[in-house]
């Protein structure tokens, strides 16, 4: 698929195909493709490092995505978005 953005090639040494199987374990519904179960292992990783970042359910990154998309309006309208997704948050199920 064409694309602007920069494109990742590895080599599947016996450690990366190791992960492979381990994430097609774990993911048998993306098994069928190296591309899905590399997605599923990045999935995975970020996961993990929000986690060890003290963000695990990834808010804190949500907020500062949603914030970083809404530099083009005000800061009164940007906190207003923010407080509406935060509502909505606090509105999820579990919760």
């Amino acid at each position: 698929m064409p694309t602007k953005r920069a494109r990742v090639t590895i080599t599947e040494t016996p450690s990366v195909a190791r992960r492979f199987e381990l994430a097609a374990a774990r993911f048998p519904e993306r098994a069928n493709s190296r591309g899905d179960l590399l997605l599923a292992l990045t999935e995975v990783a970020e996961q993990a490092l929000l986690k060890e970042a003290g963000d695990g359910d990834g808010r804190e990154a949500a907020k500062k995505r949603l914030l970083a998309r809404t530099e083009a309006i005000s800061p009164d309208e940007a906190r207003a978005m923010l407080a509406a997704r935060e509502a909505d948050w606090q509105n999820e199920p579990g919760r």
